[in-house]
């Protein structure tokens, strides 16, 4: 006799009792486990992320988008260029405005001196300053019978805090007392972005003099703060105060929140004089400057003495300034030495924070700065292109760039041996750099770039990671009137903020 349990007996599989029955109910454990599969299943799946509505961009969804967005604020189509291209797991697609027209990119520019910095050194470059003497000078019961030297190797990061250390390193020779001067070398970069020889244009902090032998990028630091009413307001000098620098304070303390500063700065017998003028008031926050200087060996100099005289080394003779064109090395020793930061470290403060001195102080080192531009371009295509690049920091509105050729730069670094370090550089959006305050960026969302501003000129290039499987490679460059600048900083961060919002 056959039946269900006879069966079950013969193939050894046991019949539930749901199923001797007859019934189609399953039980509740059963039907929860098929469900948790079957979740899991979807929410993992590719083909859960379909381009439907809001979930990834189409060509047509973004460029309505942005044909809506210029409208809407007005802007001049012919004041705007842009170049997006879009990758996502369903559709690549790229949109294109006046992308291969030429516009004034401002630092943007930057971007190609990073890839060209990596390109001639690598990423273990750094750049050595060290104190020296003469081998014939000798060393008498801690007094140095001679000069001490410093050999500037142009580190553009060259701070209190290396120069610190550089103090510090050194005394550990048990050097107290140096009979002779403190010389500083000075040298000439074979590609002078600016001339070392001549005045910057003005006395702001990202115009500074670029010198192998510099300090605190050449610039000071000065800060204002108001004392009691119908007193004079109190200067403060980061780190410290100077006889390279003369302070004429002309800037009364006055009750309340009104404050009305002006500084001017002159050079007299190599000495930069600053006049203070004008009013703060005694509840306002404190006014803070920054400053460029005229002489970027003897500012160091100054510095160094102070440095040295804090750790207890005295110096009896002066500061003196030796020519390098015609010294031989050998004669000397090496006492203590510094190295800079890493190379990518310094591209990533540059990049950051769009630092004009550490560009300059880079681009002036390359072995061949016009060839080495020129390749960087070759590399994606656009050699011919090279001679638009006027000046690597992107102050001079002589630069011209295409939107597309700046987005071949970004897809160039993404597939770049030092690909990591590139993109580390960039500002991210909300966290640091020239990016910090756009704080609306979603999670599975980045906006990774470098910015661009002067007088009528407005740009952004890099990565936004519009959702976690969307990125869109980006080049966005306001050229227009003056009077619309300020406009244009409020576009940029909203068409940034379009592209995040589908």
């Amino acid at each position: 006799m056959c039946g269900y349990g006879g069966i079950g007996r013969r193939s050894g599989f046991k019949i539930h009792r749901w199923q001797h029955h007859g019934s189609s109910s399953l039980p509740i454990r059963t039907i929860l486990f098929f469900s948790f599969l079957l979740f899991s299943v979807i929410t993992n799946a590719q083909f859960i992320n379909l381009p439907n509505p809001g979930f990834y961009w189409t060509k047509k969804s973004l460029d309505k988008k942005i044909q809506k967005f210029i409208t809407k604020n007005k802007i001049n189509p012919s004041n705007l260029s842009f170049a997006i291209e879009s990758k996502n797991p369903i559709e690549s697609f790229s949109i294109n405005h006046n992308a291969e027209k030429y516009f004034t990119p401002a630092s943007l520019n930057k971007i190609v001196i990073a890839l060209a910095a990596l390109d001639e050194w690598g990423i273990k470059k750094k750049f050595t300053s060290s104190l020296l003497k003469k081998k014939s000078s000798n060393i008498i019961k801690n007094q140095l019978n001679g000069s001490l030297y410093f050999n500037g190797g142009g580190d553009p990061a060259f701070v209190s805090e290396s120069m610190w250390n550089l103090v510090r390193i050194f005394s550990h020779s048990n050097i107290i007392t140096i009979k002779g001067d403190l010389v500083i070398f000075k040298k000439f970069f074979k590609y002078n972005i600016k001339k070392d020889n001549k005045r910057p244009r003005g006395d702001r902090a990202y115009e500074a003099l670029i010198s192998p032998s510099s300090f605190n990028w050449n610039s000071l630091s000065l800060k204002v703060r108001a004392s009691s009413a119908g007193r004079k307001a109190n200067i403060i000098i980061d780190p410290y105060k100077t006889k390279f620098l003369k302070i004429r304070n002309n800037i009364q303390s006055v009750a309340g929140k009104r404050s009305n500063i002006h500084i001017k700065r002159l050079i007299k017998n190599k000495k930069n004089i600053l006049i203070l003028s004008g009013v703060i008031g005694t509840k306002s926050k404190d006014f803070i400057a920054y400053k460029n200087i005229s002489n970027p060996e003897l500012w160091l100099g100054s510095y160094l003495r102070i440095f040295l005289k804090k750790q207890g080394i005295s110096i009896k003779g002066k500061i003196k300034i030796k020519n390098f064109n015609n010294t031989d090395l050998y004669k000397y020793k090496k006492i203590a030495e510094v190295k800079s930061k890493p190379l990518p470290l310094l591209i990533s403060d540059m990049l950051k924070f769009s630092n004009n001195y550490i560009t300059d102080m880079l681009s002036s080192q390359f072995s061949n700065y016009n060839l080495r531009i020129k390749k960087t371009f070759q590399k994606i295509g656009r050699g011919d292109q090279s001679i638009y690049f006027f000046n690597p920091s992107g102050l001079s509105r002589k630069n011209k760039l295409k939107a597309s050729t700046i987005l071949k730069l970004l897809k160039y670094i993404k597939n770049h041996k030092y690909s990591p370090e590139l993109l580390s550089a960039f500002s991210l959006a909300g966290v640091d750099g020239t990016l910090k305050s756009y704080n609306f960026v979603k999670p599975n969302q980045s906006i990774r770039g470098k910015t661009g501003l002067l007088n009528a000129v407005v740009a952004f290039s890099g990565f936004v990671k519009a959702g976690k499987k969307e990125e869109l490679l980006v080049t966005w460059i306001f050229n227009g009137k003056a009077k619309d600048t300020l406009k244009a900083l409020s576009w940029r961060r909203k068409f940034l903020k379009l592209l995040l919002n589908k």
